[in-house]
């Protein structure tokens, strides 16, 4: 079988870019990212890559496609991803 490579994307359709937030609820964004082979998905808050042992209410799974966030707070971040 030959597999021939495709660059990952983000199908910026299908992904939310604002969504609503519960103080101290959660909320989780996903990534929907497609490629060949699968991509690896990193997510960045405040432009630093994040690290689930710090971040103690952050959970990455699904292979990075999801991100969850407990006990939200109000404030202004982005949690921009990479798909590679």
């Amino acid at each position: 079988m030959i597999i021939f490579p495709v660059p990952a994307r983000i199908d910026i359709r299908r992904f939310n870019t604002n969504p609503k937030v519960v103080v101290n609820g959660s909320v989780s964004i996903s990534c929907p990212a497609a490629g060949v082979p699968t991509p690896n998905i990193t997510w960045f808050k405040d432009g630093t890559q994040i690290d689930e042992s710090v971040l103690q209410n952050v959970n990455i799974k699904d292979d990075g496609r999801e991100l969850t966030i407990s006990d939200a707070q109000v404030h202004m971040v982005r949690y921009p991803m990479l798909g590679d």
